[in-house]
């Protein structure tokens, strides 16, 4: 060790306190301890120790550190008894200094140097109020705690670290120090009365440096005096703290701005390391439809895409090499670059090209699922050692996080892209979603311009579907008839009863009843229901004038009459609500069916379903390559599903029928397909929000499907769809051997019945040569 008065803060006035003091008294004591513990070795020691110090009595009074350069002859004994005997004094960072104050006099060279940066790294305290503030508080602070400690008898459950940092002027790297002030060797004394104060809340005041001077009035510093000296030990805890700031990024990580976070988190982890020439990495996984994507040309944290897109290495064979290790995530050490090139893999040979020695790469787990990889690059592979990886495990933990927290985001991203610009998408044309949203995120900042790319499907095979509800319109207005009828003859014995004095006004409201009373008998067609809600709005306003003036009379008749209009338990909407109920029944049973008909539908090949609810259900099937790019189409698959939409629209019908029979209105539904002849294409609209066909073709095809629900037979004008038959249009003559097929198969299983009707049917408005199979549902079986 070495003498040298060191003054950290040399231009601040206020350390300079002529109440602190050095003395050697409390070290003697110490060691006249020792020697009660027994004799040894290390007592002959202290003894020998003692000897030299009793030469100098003067050294076990306050006295000022400058007078210590005339006792050069006690600093090896220090260093002896404090120093452990085993240390490197170039490696172990130890110092003696006065109490309280940031001044040391004897040194260990590790000490010394480390020093010697931070006073390198000190611009101006004076210039800097606010940290010349800091360092008076935590001074203040240390000087209380040692008070509260020494004469009140109160020590602090956790005591504060005390961490420095300084720029490593070998590697330009910010390390971490945390200090240890052993302050054993120090005697706090009080020149006066020891004052009464309330711990608990002299805690409280020093926990924050806006409150100590609270302290100062209770605690005036000048009546304690402190002698003796601190042990003071510095630590390299560099990596411990880079660490912790690694989580904190996290923690303080704002969605979306990874391009900062990664940037600190990769900063931290060269500081971790503490050594230059190292750069580091970070590439999460980011998985789309079942393969992994990057933003490779707009990201710039990889080692591997800043190298791949340096040597114009397509982003195709960087894509192909990241998912094959994904498949087979494991650590890879390179020591030799210059080995890669002789095999065919371009990004490992892209490592060698851009002057790297060496490099590894180390998955990183989350759940025990890769989340992504740590990078590791190195031009001299020394580097690339044990001590290295042992400070990268510590972190893999915290930077599987991190890459979670990346998946996440960019996971809510593709989903918010697709939420503000589609509807609901179907499973099985989700990745065309995810693809294109994918496309506009990556290119978005290359291209703010850059406009959002179709999203459409070709050579689709549509199949049609159609279960109605028969003569719905005719039931409902039935049920409305029935309805109507109660409610007039109930309104004219209702204002028959009410009492009020403008008789004019309920005599013109009974002969308006009278008059739809009559209607009802007639001609009513279902069409007055404007009229009738209009006479029901000057009713209500006839009854809140009655309903002001007293009286229980009226008020028990007009809550009658409101029970009666009332929408879900009222007798005015009886019939329609029943009719209500048991059409909603049959459109669940027609809906659940066809909803286990899609599921069925996707194990065999992905389609585009389609479903419309109207009075029935309507669908619409696609099936085709461009769906499922990745899966081959054949021609098998348009053909079983052909015969499976006709197996369940018999089913349907079977169901309905069934079910029909427990329910209030026997209602009875028809079944419809038709068979297109042709391929088409399906776009999404953007603007609508919804797919659409595109072209003249396409389109004619959702032409003849709204107008053939009402088609009449050519021979006999009949209509084609009818209750308990299933009706098949087409117009190509292969389709009707195809489907007279289909239905043979399912007349051997009882299903159809053997009645079989080749049609042909009425010319529709620019849609002709329509030919319908017309065929019984078995409904015994």
């Amino acid at each position: 060790m070495q003498y040298k008065i060191v003054h950290i803060y040399p231009s601040d006035d206020f350390l300079n306190d002529d109440n602190t003091l050095i003395s050697f008294k409390k070290f003697v004591d110490f060691l006249h301890e020792k020697l009660k513990e027994g004799d040894s070795l290390k007592s002959k020691f202290f003894r020998f120790v003692l000897r030299h110090f009793k030469r100098y009595p003067e050294l076990l009074k306050p006295f000022s550190i400058y007078d210590l350069k005339n006792y050069s002859q006690v600093f090896t004994l220090l260093e002896g008894v404090i120093v452990p005997n085993l240390v490197n004094e170039k490696a172990y960072a130890l110092s003696l200094g006065v109490p309280l104050n940031p001044v040391f006099f004897l040194q260990t060279t590790a000490f010394n140097d480390l020093v010697q940066n931070r006073l390198s790294d000190i611009t101006s305290v004076d210039d800097n109020k606010e940290r010349k503030e800091l360092i008076r508080y935590r001074r203040r602070k240390v000087a209380y705690d040692l008070i509260l400690e020494r004469l009140y008898n109160f020590e602090p459950l956790v005591k504060e670290e005390l961490v420095h940092t300084r720029t490593d002027t070998a590697t330009n790297l910010t390390k971490y120090f945390t200090l240890n002030i052993d302050n054993r060797f120090v005697d706090v004394a009080c020149t006066g009365p020891l004052p009464q104060i309330n711990i608990n809340l002299v805690q409280q005041q020093l926990a924050n440096a806006g409150t100590i001077e609270e302290v100062e009035k209770i605690l005036p510093l000048k009546q304690f005096s402190f002698s003796g000296f601190s042990v003071v030990t510095a630590s390299d805890t560099t990596a411990k703290y880079a660490l912790h700031k690694i989580r904190s990024a996290i923690i303080k990580h704002t969605p979306g701005d990874y391009i900062e976070t990664y940037t600190a988190i990769i900063d931290l982890l060269r500081q971790m390391c503490g050594k230059e020439g190292i750069t580091f990495g970070l590439l999460p996984f980011l998985k789309l439809n079942g393969r992994l994507v990057s933003y490779y040309s707009n990201y710039k944290h990889s080692v591997i895409i800043n190298i791949c897109n340096q040597l114009a290495i397509s982003e195709k064979a960087f894509l192909e090499w990241i998912n094959s290790y994904f498949e087979n995530p494991r650590t890879l050490i390179k020591k030799n670059c210059s080995i890669e090139t002789r095999g065919a893999d371009a990004v490992y040979k892209a490592f060698a090209q851009s002057g790297y020695n060496g490099y590894a790469i180390v998955p990183v787990f989350y759940n025990n699922e890769v989340a992504g990889v740590l990078e590791v690059s190195v031009k001299d592979t020394a580097l690339l050692n044990e001590i290295l990886f042992t400070q990268i495990d510590a972190a893999l933990p915290v930077l599987g996080q991190l890459m979670h927290q990346s998946q996440t985001e960019f996971a809510t991203s593709i989903t918010s892209v697709i939420t503000n610009n589609f509807t609901t998408i179907q499973p099985s044309v989700l990745w065309k979603f995810n693809q294109v949203s994918w496309e506009y995120l990556k290119n978005t900042d290359a291209d703010s311009m850059k406009k959002m790319e179709e999203i459409r499907f070709d050579n689709l095979h549509p199949l049609y579907g159609a279960v109605d509800i028969r003569n719905s319109t005719i039931e409902r207005n039935n049920a409305l008839h029935k309805d109507m009828r109660y409610y007039f003859k109930m309104v004219k014995s209702f204002l028959k009863e009410l009492q009020v004095q403008d008789a004019a006004k309920v005599h013109a409201l009974t002969e308006e009843a009278n008059n739809f009373l009559d209607l009802t008998e007639s001609s009513f067609t279902g069409n007055e229901e404007a009229l009738i809600d209009g006479f029901m709005e000057n009713l209500n306003t006839c009854l809140k004038e009655v309903e002001a003036s007293p009286g229980t009379h009226n008020t028990n008749l007009i809550n009658t009459y409101y029970r009666d209009i009332d929408l879900k338990h009222g007798k005015a909407y009886k019939n329609r609500r029943v009719l209500e109920n048991s059409m909603q029944c049959i459109n669940f049973i027609i809906s659940e069916h066809f909803t286990k008909m899609q599921e069925d539908l996707q194990k065999k090949y992905p389609v585009y379903f389609e479903k419309i609810r109207t009075d029935g259900i309507e669908y619409d099937i696609y099936i085709g390559q461009s769906i499922s790019p990745e899966k081959p189409y054949q021609k098998t698959y348009l053909s079983a599903l052909r015969y499976l939409q006709l197996e369940n629209m018999a089913a349907v019908a079977k169901l309905v029928y069934a079910s029909a029979q427990s329910l209030p209105v026997h209602l009875q539904t028809t079944q419809l397909i038709y068979v297109n002849a042709s391929s088409i294409t399906l776009t999404f609209r953007m603007d609508e929000k919804r797919f659409d066909v595109e072209g003249g073709y396409n389109v004619r095809y959702h032409i003849i499907k709204k107008r053939i629900d009402k088609v009449l037979i050519k021979q006999t004008g009949e209509r084609l769809t009818q209750p308990g038959r299933l009706a098949i249009i087409y117009t190509q003559p292969r389709h009707e051997k195809e489907y007279l097929d289909y239905i043979k198969k399912l007349q051997d299983k009882n299903m159809l019945l053997q009645d079989i009707e080749l049609l042909e049917l009425e010319q529709l408005q620019g849609v002709q040569g329509l030919k319908a199979i017309r065929v019984g549902v078995n409904f015994e079986n």
